[in-house]
């Protein structure tokens, strides 16, 4: 209890030190913000899991002695709590870091974890339109390997915001200017529902109300449930945190088909946002079938779906695999990462490779 009620206490406190100092140098201010918020990361994992280990010790003692589970629900509940005031925090640490604009060299720069484009992404959530516009516009204007992804995110707030001419020069000019991309599918069915006419914001309301009933339907009668979640993921109209969510309800069937379907989106087979989420997923489903499928990702994808399967297989604890990549990868910078992540495992396999490293 104490513990719980100090490390929440230190993640209030972190975030509110953070909040009197809006504007340090700008160099300082964007390595200051990323690492105040991976502090209060790693403060809102040891809360849980100190909360859940609280839990289960408390369930044992209560079923073997008889008492009934109150006592454990009751610190279920405070657990809940805390993981509440924990999320929260490191939400809005995250957001801080994110919305922290410095300037370098005349131009300005977002930080964080995602920088601008996930700002835009998470305007677009909110539907401030507007706002997400002006975000894409800075990745565009970057040239980097996102440009492809803001030109249509720009393009959908666009249309979603009633200027539908805007909307289709904008995907008309990611063709042109991306002709290999593999958002060129998306962008060619927004095209066409921009074409046929305005968005209806109820259509909206009601495809985020069908799939809160889908959440509870996934583990009553999958069968019914995937395909619709299937149209959500597949569907132009859907908002990007429509598909994020139908994903993750996907994540939490136990289902073979359910898994099938993550599988397909984390082989890239849509655009790379999904890509992205759906191995992040596959990694938080922990299972030996998911450890391997991330495994055979590892070798089909360019560096940045590396990266994402590395941080799958981390949340996976498959220390077994992170070593098997560790031994054969060439690339500097992406051995360093499977390095990285190994000295932060507990493991025997994560140890035997470090020594082996230390030996040379």
């Amino acid at each position: 209890m104490i513990t719980l009620r100090l490390m929440s206490g230190l993640l209030a406190c972190a975030l509110a030190a953070r909040a009197q100092n809006p504007q340090p140098a700008p160099r300082a201010a964007a390595e200051q913000a990323r690492a105040d918020a991976e502090k209060l990361r790693e403060q809102a994992a040891k809360v849980r899991e100190q909360v859940n280990q609280d839990f289960k010790d408390r369930l044992k003692f209560d079923i073997k002695n008889g008492i009934g589970a109150g006592i454990g629900v009751d610190l279920q509940d405070l657990g809940a709590s805390i993981n509440d005031v924990v999320t929260n925090a490191t939400k809005n640490a995250f957001e801080l870091a994110q919305n922290v604009s410095v300037n370098f060299n005349g131009k300005d720069f977002y930080t964080g974890f995602g920088g601008a484009y996930q700002s835009g992404q998470q305007a677009l959530d909110r539907r401030d339109y507007d706002n997400a516009i002006r975000r894409f516009d800075q990745v565009i204007a970057e040239k980097s390997t996102r440009s492809d992804g803001a030109m249509y995110w720009k393009a959908y707030a666009q249309h979603r915001s009633g200027k539908r001419d805007q909307a289709l020069q904008t995907l008309a000019e990611l063709e042109k200017a991306y002709p290999q991309s593999r958002w060129l599918n998306d962008a060619r069915a927004l095209a066409a529902e921009a074409r046929a006419g305005a968005p209806s914001p109820e259509s909206q309301t009601d495809e985020e109300l069908k799939l809160l009933a889908l959440n509870s339907l996934i583990h009553q009668e999958p069968d019914r449930a995937i395909p619709v979640l299937e149209k959500i993921l597949g569907d132009s109209k859907s908002t990007p945190s429509l598909k994020r969510q139908a994903l993750f309800v996907l994540a939490r069937s136990k289902s073979p088909r359910a898994t099938e379907i993550l599988t397909q989106y984390a082989k890239g087979g849509t655009n790379p946002d999904l890509q992205s989420r759906a191995i992040e997923y596959l990694g938080t489903a922990r299972s030996p079938e998911n450890a391997q499928t991330l495994l055979g990702l590892y070798g089909t994808g360019d560096a940045n779906t590396k990266r994402e399967v590395i941080r799958a297989l981390r949340r996976q604890d498959a220390a077994k695999q992170l070593v098997e990549l560790a031994r054969k990868e060439t690339d500097a910078s992406l051995k360093k990462d499977l390095v990285r992540e190994l000295s932060n495992m507990q493991s025997k396999e994560s140890s035997d490779y470090l020594m082996e490293l230390l030996s040379k």
